[in-house]
């Protein structure tokens, strides 16, 4: 909820390209909209669009929790485990961690990628997969399933 009353209390008209960015539309865009909540706690979830590795470090050094998709074709991912280069079973997963930051892919029908700054990934938690079947079936994940 508190996230709708972000967006609608924020608004920039987005006028062209600026000389002075040294990350793309979405970064700024993020940034500026997080701007008045800088060292709230707020936390922040977000889609494929909007998620880096430079923005999630930009809003960890702001006190800005962030978790969202992220395109296995982004830049500063650790390539070890990226889709293209690990095999990994149904809801089979990996992660890896670095300068806080954790990136986790979990097999579903598709690889998922996952970049997130303040889950704790030694949690385990449940999901409801229908894997092909008609009734849903609980499925055991980690990482990233609860927060800290």
């Amino acid at each position: 909820m508190y996230w709708y009353a972000l967006i609608f209390n924020s608004f920039e008209v987005h006028t062209g390209k600026e000389a002075d960015q040294d990350h793309g539309l979405a970064h700024r865009v993020v940034k500026d909209l997080l701007q008045p909540h800088h060292y709230t706690g707020l936390r922040v979830y977000m889609d494929n669009f909007y998620t880096g590795v430079p923005l999630l470090r930009d809003l960890t050094s702001v006190g800005i929790c962030a978790c969202g998709t992220v395109r296995s074709n982004s830049k500063f991912l650790p390539t070890e485990l990226l889709p293209k280069r690990v095999q990994l079973e149904k809801h089979e997963q990996k992660s890896a961690q670095a300068d806080g930051l954790t990136f986790v892919v979990w097999q579903d029908t598709k690889p998922v990628c996952v970049l997130f700054n303040f889950h704790d990934p030694s949690h385990h938690g449940t999901v409801l997969r229908r894997s092909g079947r008609e009734e849903q079936q609980q499925v055991d994940i980690t990482c990233g399933c609860k927060s800290k």
